[in-house]
């Protein structure tokens, strides 16, 4: 039987097991059935093994006010000692009031006497924890405590073998569609559904057994996984090393005849198996970053990182109430199951619509009559025709693979690999009444039911049907003219819904005002609505459909909800990368755009052509901070280059600065033109291959002949050469044809315009479109002669679009080809669609080529719409010529090649120089009062992101040898491979110190006070290492090893392994009880740490006064060496032979 286990960092957290009468904290002892719980208990603080608490903390709550009833387990640090379950502390008298209570009512101590705590200081053993049991349940109790889990107190296991315990899984469970076999899941489809009986079925039988075959086939494919299971992913041998350490430094420390070495032992154990575990927890998240990519776990990373979860589902029983004419149900809801039951009978009682037998009589009659004359006449054709497969088809593949299943384990992915059969069985499902819950049929449905709710309003109001919601909006000189105006509307809203009976919720019924009079603006005038009887609330703010409105229409609030929205996301982009690790740029781009912008972009087109620029700027902003993450640039980044060093537009860019906004517009293809169970496909052929494969780069002549051949075997009478032409692929476009009517032996061309904003594939269907519409107006002679109809085009992605179906076409210019093949159709004509090279001296194509750059030259452009794909492709087109003309602002324009290949510190860095702004350079510190001056300390010279790259004499050598000849300028520094940039900051030491001796002269330089100083900065290793990696691009993970890092620090001369360790032994340290510890702590550190510290060091101004400011040392006040360590040393003093002596020493070791 397994057996479920508590630890003492459960105590505050109740499971599902019953907690009755507690005198402590209380922790989960066990998963029953038929148990109940109580009030939570109180924490003691009392430690088990120390002295007893005081009278006024008793350690545990008043056990006469607990109550037990039934089965029950009672568990909790009780901090009372009692002889009857702890016998290794005496007796106290809280341990008596408890075993008195406990009997008074019965129950059992399950303890079996060993001990459950190690006091960590002493070593003493207690049994601090107490378990008690009712009657019913203390005869097959087992109670026995388990190996530390790290913590002093140790886990309990109680068993009990009268309860039937669930068996626990890891994980929900699902299918690895992944790893699918789909062929295999079609296969044993097919003969599950064989063995089915050959009479029909009542249709939940139908549903219930085709959802069963399909569950039975994917078990038989599809590898099933219970989730969870194993250890964490960043577990490693160190971790597991580090926790066996543990658990053998606590077993010997709770052993008898330990010592107090054990006891150190076992906590610095204890201390570094946590550590251990952070460490390569850090580490393993920062490889996932590192590697993190758009199209891997990035999204999902965002999804964790975001937080915002649907609540939890509340895990109580529901009882639905009595209704009208019925009584309720006698069992309650428990399962999910039973719970999505009780809702849809809940829907069913409230959702009947009252009988209104005079009202409902001429309903009823017009719906006879509409019944029973059906525009098929019984035949059963049109829209009474049954589904067909290819509609089905279509349905299935509009599905989103990758989908959680619902609760019957049914993924999207198994619907659209369903075998014929399977389509088969689907396709018999017949809903004579109602809908499947959850169809997405209903609001279909509801749209054609509230379609008529505006027919008698007002003309001169103007509406707003969205689904459910309905605006009504009205214009006039004054508030209370426009009053006046809604409310006949209002009243007419009001008939409609009591003559279809249907309920308007009164709570999100209101109303707002706006206005620009400063005697009505701000809510000064309210006038008043009613609506069914009820006056209307008045709204100040209102949202609708995602804005926020405001009385002046100013956007105020609704820009600072956004703000407050991209404020909040952007927390998951810092999350996902600092500025020595983390993801790289591209990703950190995606996610923005994807994620944070995504938010500002909303309904921008309309608040930010109104709001302030004052308002808009609040949003860029917020911007400028993302773009500050998205490439580690500080602050002193001017805005512009730092919006294009992160490849950022401007929140400002919007449609009507790319020119469109005085263009007609062409309607979404939102509702295709013809209905789904039309099929004219089946006349038309697609053939977008030819006989011989061919490449771009092959001779013209080479697919000139493949082209030719793939015509040859079509013997059509009428060939159609279409093509369409573009300017830079996205303005005044045309399309131009050639139809060749080979029974007539003549030629017809066609010429159409396709619109000043326009696209490539755009002017190709206009140019089939003017085609088929020049012989759909041919004479009827000439039309009845064509029965194939050939048409060639260069146009692959065109052709591709088309052959998706006319159901899936958003375009209207594409469904209207769609409508005309369909007219050729009816005329029997069949149709086939070819693709030809182009630019291979095909006649025909040429031809078209030509007539379509007329069309381009010479039609007008202006009266013909766009489309919503050719106004996307202009605005990005506009915003990169925007993009363009502003980079030429960034000191330096031209990308820096191989940028996105470096790690994150890399790429950091780099940004941080092309930008002109890095902490490298002096002059920034100085900006930033790091330093005192901006001179380069090597030259004397102003040390600029220029100076630094291009110009210190300190670093030629350096520089010759990696870009080798002359010595490069700035441009071309940043202009060459982003990996030697990196390399050569490397190789510079930083503050421009030539090598580590000059760090142990200049210690040896300083007074003793200094030296305090400097080891306060040496000290805080936490806070120097990541002020350092941020601001000097240095990556101390890079390092391998103490030796490494002293080579970078001595301007790339190597020392051997004796001279380090001679420098080491050498460096003077003044620490706060001696020289010991600070050169104890320089031999622990990394090398890459001990050259940031270098940094430190030499920057004794700023050391000198922030110490004095965070450590209370005053130099200048000091009354000698000996007050400055009084202070050191937290107000201890030192005796004059005792300063002398570290005076003596210091001098030693300096001389």
């Amino acid at each position: 039987m397994e057996r479920p286990a508590y630890t003492d960092a459960d105590r505050n957290n109740f499971g599902p097991g019953p907690v009755h009468g507690h005198t402590g904290a209380s922790a989960p002892l066990t998963d029953s059935d038929g148990l109940t719980s109580t009030d939570p208990p109180r924490e003691s603080h009392g430690n088990a093994g120390d002295p007893d608490p005081g009278p006024n903390d008793t350690g545990a709550t008043n056990p006469h006010t607990a109550e037990t009833n039934g089965p029950t387990i009672i568990g909790g640090d009780v901090n009372a000692h009692n002889n009857s379950w702890d016998i290794h502390q005496p007796e106290d008298a809280e341990g008596h009031a408890i075993e008195a209570w406990a009997t008074e009512r019965g129950l059992t101590i399950a303890n079996s006497g060993q001990h459950t705590r190690v006091n960590p200081s002493t070593g003493g053993r207690s049994t601090p924890d107490l378990t008690l049991v009712s009657g019913d349940l203390a005869g097959g109790a087992e109670w026995e405590t388990g190996p530390g889990l790290g913590s002093d107190h140790l886990p309990i296991y109680l068993t009990l073998p009268t309860i039937n315990q669930r068996p626990k899984r890891k994980g929900p469970g699902r299918f690895r569609q992944q790893k699918a076999d789909w062929e295999a899941f079609r296969r044993h489809l097919d003969t599950e559904i064989s063995k089915w009986p050959s009479h029909d079925a009542p249709l939940h039988q139908e549903e219930s057994r085709l959802t069963g075959a399909i569950i039975t086939a994917a078990k038989r494919s599809i590898p099933f996984g219970n989730g969870g299971g194993g250890k964490p992913p960043f577990w490693n041998e160190s971790c597991q090393e580090a926790v066996d350490l543990r658990e053998g430094a606590q077993s010997r420390a709770s052993t008898p005849d330990h010592t107090a070495d054990d006891i150190i032992a076992a906590r610095e154990a204890r201390q570094n198996a946590t550590n251990t575990i952070n460490r390569e927890k850090t580490a393993y998240v920062n490889r996932q970053l590192e590697e993190m990519g758009a199209d891997t776990d990035l999204w999902r990373t965002i999804k964790i990182l975001d937080g915002r979860v649907p609540p939890a589902k509340p895990a109580v029983p529901i009882q639905r109430p009595p209704t009208a004419g019925q009584t309720a149900p006698t069992k309650a809801a428990v399962t999910d199951r039973e719970k999505a039951d009780l809702f849809c009978q809940t829907y069913a009682a409230v959702s009947r619509l009252p009988k209104r037998k005079q009202e409902d009589h001429a309903i009823k009659l017009s719906s006879r009559r509409a019944g029973k004359t059906c525009e098929c006449g019984d035949t059963k054709e049109g829209f009474c025709s049954p589904f067909s497969r290819r509609e089905l088809q279509h349905a299935l593949s509009k599905l989103k693979s990758g989908k959680s299943p619902g609760p019957d384990m049914v993924s999207n992915d198994m619907l659209r690999q369903l075998s014929p059969t399977g389509e088969t069985e689907l396709l018999r499902r017949v809903f004579q009444e109602g809908l499947p819950q959850g169809s997405v049929m209903a609001p279909l449905l509801w749209l054609i039911y509230c379609n008529d709710l505006d027919e008698d309003i007002n003309t001169n109001t103007t509406r707003s049907l969205y689904a459910d919601d309905t605006a009504l909006l009205a214009t006039g000189p004054s508030l209370q003219a426009c009053a006046d105006q809604l409310q006949p509307d209002l009243d007419q809203v009001a008939r409609w819904l009591d003559k279809w009976k249907v309920e308007a919720s009164p709570s999100k019924c209101v109303f707002t005002t706006f206005s620009l009079h400063a005697k009505e603006v701000n809510g000064k005038v309210v006038p008043t609505l009613t609506f069914k009887g009820d006056q209307l609330a008045h709204e100040k703010n209102p949202t609708f459909l995602g804005l926020t409105l405001d009385s002046q229409l100013t956007f105020t609030n609704h820009i600072e909800e956004v703000k407050k929205r991209m404020a909040q996301r952007r927390c998951c982009l810092t999350a996902l990368a600092g500025r020595s690790y983390g993801c790289d740029q591209a990703t950190l781009r995606a996610a923005y755009i994807a994620y944070i912008r995504s938010v500002a972009d909303y309904g921008a087109a309309l608040y930010s052509t109104h709001a302030a620029p004052s308002v808009r700027a609040r949003l860029e902003a917020e911007q400028h901070k993302c773009a500050r993450v998205i490439t580690g640039c500080i602050r002193l980044t001017n805005s512009e280059t730092l919006i294009t060093e992160a490849g950022l537009p401007p929140l400002a860019w919007m449609a009507k600065e790319a020119g469109l906004a005085d263009l007609p517009r062409e309607p979404l293809a939102l509702v295709p033109e013809q209905p789904p169970w039309t099929n004219p496909a089946d006349a038309v052929t697609f053939r977008l291959s030819l006989p011989r494969v061919t490449r771009r780069d092959d001779p013209p002549a080479v697919r000139k002949a493949a082209a030719l051949e793939a015509i040859a075997m079509v013997n059509p009478d009428c060939t159609i050469w279409s093509d369409g032409s573009a300017k830079s692929g996205t303005r005044d476009g045309g399309g131009g044809a050639l139809i060749q009517l080979h029974r007539e032996n003549r030629e017809v061309e066609t010429l159409v315009p396709a619109g000043s904003v326009c696209s490539s594939m755009r002017a190709e269907l206009a140019a089939m479109l003017a085609a088929f519409t020049c012989l759909l107006a041919q004479p009827g002679e000439t039309r009845s002669r064509i029965k194939t109809c050939l048409l060639c085009t260069d146009s692959l992605s065109g052709l591709q679009l088309l052959q998706r179906g006319p159901e899936a076409q958003q375009l209207v210019l594409a469904e209207r080809v769609w409508a005309a093949m369909d007219s050729l159709g009816e005329q029997n004509t069949a149709i086939i669609l070819q693709w030809v090279p182009g630019h291979a001296d095909i006649a025909g194509n040429e031809a078209a080529d030509r007539l379509a750059n007329r069309a381009a030259a010479e039609c007008a452009q202006s009266e013909t719409p766009i489309d919503l794909a050719s106004a996307r492709t202009a605005i990005r087109q506009r915003a990169r010529e925007m993009q363009a003309t502003r980079a030429h602002r960034h000191p330096h324009p031209q990308p820096t090649p191989g940028l996105q290949d470096l790690p994150r510190w890399g790429q950091v860095t780099v940004s941080q120089l092309r930008t002109g702004h890095c902490p490298l350079a002096r002059a920034t510190l100085h900006r930033l009062e790091l330093t005192p001056d901006p001179l380069c300390r090597e030259c004397g010279a102003e040390d600029t992101v220029r100076h630094l790259l291009t110009e210190c004499p300190a670093f030629a050598t350096t520089r010759r040898r990696l870009w080798g000849g002359p010595l490069p300028s700035l441009d071309e520094v940043l202009s060459g491979p982003a990996g030697k940039i990196v390399e050569y900051i490397r190789r510079v030491p930083a503050e421009t110190l030539v090598g580590l001796q000059n760090l142990l002269v200049h210690l040896r330089d300083v007074s003793a006070e200094n030296a305090h100083l400097y080891q306060y900065r040496l000290w805080d290793a936490k806070r120097v290492k990541l002020e350092t990696a941020q601001n000097r691009g240095v990556s101390p993970d890079v390092a391998a090893g103490y030796r490494d890092g002293l080579r970078r620090a001595t301007n790339g001369h190597p020392l051997s392994a004796e001279e380090v360790q001679k420098v080491v032994s050498r460096v003077p340290a003044e620490t706060l009880v001696g020289l010991q510890n600070m050169l104890v702590h320089l031999r622990d550190v990394s090398a890459e740490n001990a050259h940031l510290y270098q940094y430190r060091l030499w920057d004794a101004k700023r050391v000198k006064l922030e110490t004095a400011q965070n450590r209370g040392v005053s130099p200048d006040g000091a009354a000698g060496y000996r007050d400055g360590l009084r202070r050191a040393t937290n107000g201890h003093p030192l005796s004059a032979e005792e300063v002398q002596k570290v005076v003596s020493r210091v001098n030693q070791l300096s001389s």
